[in-house]
């Protein structure tokens, strides 16, 4: 058989995908099985002045519904994703029966699936809000961008390639808000914040500075943005400082238990002090 050079290339990147898809397939200690017949999900590692966290979803099978709620929102299929979510709830509680000393930690996970539950209902509702001519106000925007923020950062923390459309949709759903309310102060934290999360430091501190001059301290909606802000750019006495104002209130308490956006601060004690277990 005579190989030519397009065939050569073409054999060579099958080759060199299949050792790809071996060495991802690995096993790892976050994928470790957890001794009791399920094999885990990847935890969620982020090091912030060499500290370790993992997120609610630690611990998860792969082959849970609340992975193929994740696989499904990667997809862009929110509706699909959002009774696959149903079902992970549904899941874990008759976990929750068959595993009574492992509550706590499947509380959380129950915790997490009716997070992601109301996410995808929202991207899947988002959808047909953008065909009509009132989704275009910075409410909308607002509510949209977080939304495709909140799942972006689930997606990553379970261990899965994050979509770039998702991350590209929460930028620009940010933007376009501050675009329609310039003095938006939510949509500016939460964009600082989100330049955090990418690596983008200087252009996070750049957008906090001027969320300043927006920034009522008093008013308890921009408590939970400003302890996520001081959480993803390493500040954590102020972080704390804000997560402790936040923790005044129980269904916030839940909110913040139940987020990604403070992954970096639950092996903390402090954390548990304030907002507790699920």
């Amino acid at each position: 058989m005579v190989f030519t050079r397009r065939r050569f290339m073409s054999q060579l990147c099958l080759i060199l995908a299949g050792i790809f898809g071996l060495l991802c397939g690995l096993p790892t200690q976050a994928q470790a099985d957890d001794g009791k017949g399920y094999a885990t999900g990847w935890s969620h590692e982020v090091r912030v002045f060499s500290h370790r966290a993992v997120g609610l979803e630690a611990g998860i099978s792969r082959e849970s519904w609340y992975a193929k709620g994740l696989e499904f929102d990667r997809k862009g299929q929110h509706q699909r994703a959002h009774d696959a979510f149903n079902r992970a709830t549904a899941q874990f509680r008759v976990l929750l029966k068959q595993r009574p000393e492992d509550r706590k930690r499947i509380q959380g996970w129950i915790l997490k699936a009716q997070q992601q539950l109301g996410v995808s209902y929202t991207l899947k509702n988002s959808q047909r809000y953008r065909r009509h001519l009132n989704y275009n106000t910075y409410y909308r925007r607002y509510r949209y961008a977080t939304n495709c923020h909140l799942k972006w950062l689930a997606i990553r923390a379970f261990g899965l390639p994050p979509p770039p459309r998702l991350l590209a949709d929460a930028f620009k759903s940010y933007h376009a808000a501050l675009k329609l309310r310039s003095r938006h102060a939510l949509s500016r934290l939460q964009l600082a914040a989100l330049y955090h999360e990418v690596g983008k430091g200087r252009a996070g501190r750049a957008e906090f500075a001027r969320a300043q001059s927006l920034i009522n301290r008093r008013y308890s909606s921009l408590w939970k943005p400003l302890a996520y802000y001081y959480t993803v750019s390493g500040q954590r006495k102020k972080a704390f400082e804000y997560l402790r104002k936040t923790g005044s209130s129980s269904w916030r308490r839940r909110e913040v238990l139940r987020s990604n956006y403070f992954d970096r601060l639950r092996g903390d004690p402090r954390f548990t002090a304030i907002v507790g277990t699920p």
